[in-house]
């Protein structure tokens, strides 16, 4: 398995600190959008969803990060970008 890109995304006004680190991998099976999210430092939840193209990988990878960091989303988590890193490979 190959990481193509990760970014951790951070809510610094959750009383834990909660967390979304999001993940793009390559597989021999195709691609992977891997997700892992908790608070205190500690995964509570893990899910992956497999892509056949690195394309539609990075389309859902793409709309799970501006989901997460929009300011007017419902939800009471309001995401930053604490940390990104993209492979050119």
């Amino acid at each position: 398995m190959i990481e193509l890109r990760k970014i951790h995304l951070q809510d610094e006004h959750s009383p834990k600190k909660a967390f979304y680190t999001l993940y793009l991998l390559e597989t021999e099976e195709g691609y992977l959008i891997r997700k892992e999210s908790g608070a205190a430092g500690k995964t509570l939840d893990s899910r992956s969803w497999p892509k056949p193209s690195r394309t539609e990988a990075e389309k859902m990878f793409i709309s799970i990060v501006r989901r997460k960091t929009n300011p007017s989303r419902k939800s009471s988590r309001h995401y930053q970008i604490t940390d990104r890193q993209l492979t050119l490979f």
